[in-house]
C-alpha cells in the first residue's frame, strides 16, 4: 500500500507539473511533463504485476472508449433523443472520421452512445 500511495504522489505530481506547463503556455514542459508522466504510470503498471497483461487491458479500454462513438446517423439521433428524454440535456452530433460523436451541448463533453458497453477488465486479471 505504501508503494501505491508514492505511485499516486509521483503522477499527482507530474499531472501538476503538466498542469503549470500548459498554464505558461511552454511545449517544451509540456512534453516533459508528459513523457515524465508515461514513465510514471509505466512503473506503476509493472508495479501492481500489469505488465503482461497491460496491452490486453488496454485494448479493452480502448474498445469501450470507441463504443461512445456513434456509427451512423440515426443513431446518434437517437442518442441525442436517449439524452433528453433522461434528464432534457440538449446535445448534438458532428461527424469526425466517419463516426458520429454527439455532444453536450452545455459545455461541449462528449456523450455515451446508446450502444456504449463499458469495459469488462475482471476476466483479464483472473
Amino acid at each position: 500500500k505504501q508503494r501505491a500511495n508514492l505511485r499516486v504522489a509521483l503522477l499527482a505530481e507530474e499531472l501538476k507539473e503538466l498542469q503549470e506547463a500548459i498554464e505558461n503556455d511552454d511545449l517544451v514542459e509540456v512534453a516533459d511533463a508528459l513523457c515524465d508522466l508515461q514513465y510514471v504510470l509505466a512503473g506503476a503498471i509493472h508495479e501492481f504485476g500489469l505488465g503482461g497483461k497491460f496491452k490486453t487491458l488496454f485494448d479493452e479500454v480502448h474498445r469501450s472508449n470507441m463504443s461512445k462513438a456513434c456509427k451512423t446517423i440515426e443513431e446518434a439521433e437517437l442518442t441525442i433523443k436517449h439524452y433528453f428524454d433522461k434528464d432534457q440535456t440538449e446535445s448534438y452530433y458532428k461527424e469526425v472520421d466517419g463516426l458520429f460523436l454527439v455532444f453536450r451541448k452545455a459545455d461541449d463533453k462528449t456523450l455515451k452512445s446508446i450502444n456504449y458497453s463499458p469495459a469488462d477488465l475482471k476476466p483479464h486479471l483472473v
